[in-house]
């Protein structure tokens, strides 16, 4: 039996695969969770791999049918491997001490995926004008709903916990940036660190 190499830490399902290293199967769960749930939140405590899990969705939606070759996904499954826009957000930004850091942070990771994507926002508008530009530009360039894949959603709600209503207004601000998402997506998934 070949050893293969253990990924620690590594949140990079291609170059698990491509690097032929060790990987646990899990694509059976992500297809029973995408048949039932067009919104899904995942809770698992931290170190479970929930990046890695996000980044193998991310690799599946966009459809790379190669990589899953021997997976059970690819192998013993019906999944189409259409292509979807995906957008990934990681909640867990540094230094976020008011709600304007957070708007901005959400703003500016928007803006760099409108760019990935070429998809011209307009400026100066809130991050929930920008995420509805960028929804509505997405459908209208590739003819599908997009997937948005949000990692550590909670981090900025949980990390103002000390100042209830600075926890209260980052919440109000998430709402603002998923609020857009709802009408316009394939599927939506969040994953929180819960220790």
């Amino acid at each position: 039996m070949e050893r293969k190499k253990l990924p620690f830490g590594d949140p990079d399902f291609k170059r698990i695969i491509e690097e032929n290293q060790l990987y646990a199967d899990k694509t059976k769960y992500i297809h029973d969770m995408l048949n039932h749930s067009v919104c899904c939140f995942l809770s698992r405590p931290r170190r479970f791999g929930k990046t890695l899990l996000l980044d193998t969705i991310s690799e599946l939606f966009q459809g790379d049918r190669e990589l899953f070759k021997d997976q059970w996904i690819g192998t013993q499954s019906d999944y189409n491997f259409a292509r979807h826009p995906v957008l990934t957000f990681n909640m867990s930004y540094a230094n976020i001490n008011t709600v304007d850091d957070l708007a901005s942070a959400i703003a500016f990771s928007a803006r760099e995926q409108a760019d990935a994507h070429e998809i011209s926002l307009t400026t100066g508008i809130s991050y929930g004008a920008m995420m509805e530009q960028l929804l509505e530009g997405l459908y209208k360039k590739s003819g599908v709903r997009s997937v948005i894949l949000v990692d550590e959603y909670d981090a900025p709600v949980t990390e103002q916990l000390a100042d209830r209503n600075l926890a209260l207004a980052c919440l109000k601000v998430l709402h603002g940036f998923t609020r857009p998402s709802k009408s316009a997506l394939s599927a939506s998934i969040s994953l929180s660190s819960r220790e």
